[in-house]
């Protein structure tokens, strides 16, 4: 090679070290809260911490027992520990304003750690920024997630504001114990998980703050919930879709007792698709199933012109000491037309009547459908085997070309399992996102060859044949 070859090539090697190091992110830095533990200090007040005001590049600390208050303005930072390690404590007062962090929120970090939260007015957000990949037609926001009580003891308490983030989680690790309280102010929130391996509470303390879950509600074997009357909880998910999404009531509790609200509250779905685990002892046709058994006050399927779309599931063991299968009861039942109930084999019963597909009663205009016992709630899973893998090629096609057949095998209604692209209804556009999903894959919609012609086989001989109309 000449020269003027190698110095081409230099030129070249030098344009992408200039271009790496000017894309490689900022050297986060630490500040520790160092106000007086006994007077409250403004986190605008630079002099309040050891190297300055956080900024986005920066992991703030407050663990010496102080309390830093945010009344107006813009507050960032990109990690925040609030009580770190063991002895290390530390409180936020939000009275207004905005908080940002670009990563996680600690609210006692390790075990003996201890750190509040107090939420009166402005938004606290947990969020990245945007990811937008070119095969989106929407931007889709990366959130974060707020640990209160981590390993160590954590509150949060809101009386106002907004809550913003992609999870919080309540007693996260076995020595952590956690509190959420809401009385007042905004929940909306992506997942909300309470005493999965540790200690969790939350506590709905006003029925009239609105709680909304875009994608799931847990409650883990030391979760416990309190909530008034007339509490309720929304389970959906935003529109426009742009990427399809199950919303998720789980419970692997085994003591009603500690999720004693769940019998004040409305549950209602407004969903392509949801799954609702079923934990009571089933008592047959009596309202003494409505007491003390992990009873809903009211199951609402769809409300006003939003459908919702749900499964019954028997996922969890929530009576240990009793044998057979388990039983959802409800004071009252509604499914607006468009909704979709598939029971799955599980029993539900609304004021003491079981409820089943044509037994004569109209609980709105939905649909209700015996549905699979074998369904785990998995979006292309098929043929009901748990799973998502080429043995769902055959029943998709199925479901696409001639429902009616799908739903007599199965039991599903292929709107329900096979409308993977979230719009309501499984036709042809949802192809794409179901080989994404059988090649294990969140990248754009290019599968593996083998699957493309297994797809295509199998597809021939069904694809001759004319759709019939569904039957409702």
């Amino acid at each position: 090679m000449d020269a003027k070859g190698v110095s081409g090539l230099l030129r070249g090697f030098l344009c992408v070290v200039c271009v790496a190091a000017l894309t490689l992110p900022v050297q986060a830095a630490d500040t520790t809260w160092q106000q007086d533990p006994n007077t409250p200090g403004s986190w605008f007040e630079a002099n309040n911490w050891d190297s300055g005001v956080p900024t986005t590049a920066d992991t703030a600390y407050i663990t010496n027992g102080g309390v830093a208050q945010i009344t107006a303005g813009a507050a960032e930072a990109n990690f925040i520990y609030v009580g770190q390690t063991t002895g290390q404590s530390g409180t936020v007062s939000q009275l207004g304003g905005e908080l940002t962090a670009r990563y996680e929120i600690y609210l006692g970090h390790d075990s003996g750690a201890t750190g509040a939260y107090e939420l009166a007015g402005g938004t606290l957000t947990a969020m990245k920024g945007e990811h937008h990949e070119p095969w989106l037609i929407f931007s889709e926001p990366v959130y974060c997630s707020v640990f209160i009580g981590k390993g160590g003891a954590g509150s949060f308490t809101q009386t106002g504001g907004a809550l913003v983030a992609g999870s919080v989680r309540v007693g996260q690790e076995a020595t952590g114990s956690g509190t959420y309280t809401l009385s007042g102010g905004l929940l909306d929130i992506r997942n909300l998980r309470v005493g999965i391996e540790g200690s969790g509470t939350l506590n709905v303390a006003d029925a009239n703050a609105p709680f909304r879950i875009t994608r799931r509600l847990a409650f883990g074997p030391g979760g416990r919930f309190s909530a008034p009357a007339n509490t309720t909880v929304q389970m959906s998910w935003p529109t426009p879709h742009y990427r399809n999404t199950s919303v998720r009531f789980e419970n692997e509790a085994t003591d009603p007792n500690a999720l004693s609200g769940l019998s004040n509250v409305t549950l209602v779905y407004q969903c392509v698709h949801g799954t609702l685990e079923v934990g009571g002892q089933d008592m047959g046709e009596t309202t003494a199933g409505q007491t003390n058994n992990f009873a809903l006050k009211s199951l609402e399927v769809g409300r006003d012109s939003n459908v919702g779309r749900i499964e019954l599931l028997d996922l969890a063991d929530n009576q240990p000491a009793l044998d057979g299968n388990e039983a959802l009861y409800v004071e009252s039942f509604s499914i607006t037309p468009g909704s979709m109930l598939h029971l799955n084999g599980n029993k539900l019963y609304v004021n003491g009547t079981e409820v089943g597909p044509g037994d004569g009663n109209d609980y709105g205009g939905g649909l209700i459908l015996p549905g699979n016992p074998n369904s785990k709630g998995l979006h292309g899973d098929m043929d009901c085997d748990g799973k998502e893998t080429t043995d769902d090629i055959s029943p998709f096609v199925l479901a696409l070309v001639d429902p009616n057949a799908y739903i007599a095998l199965y039991g599903l209604h292929p709107d329900m399992v096979g409308d993977i692209d979230g719009s309501y209804k499984m036709d042809s556009d949802d192809i794409n996102p179901f080989v994404r999903i059988i090649c294990g894959t969140s990248r754009p919609y290019v599968p593996e060859p083998a699957t493309l012609v297994l797809l295509a086989v199998v597809s021939l001989p069904l694809l001759s044949r004319r759709r019939p109309p569904l039957k409702s």
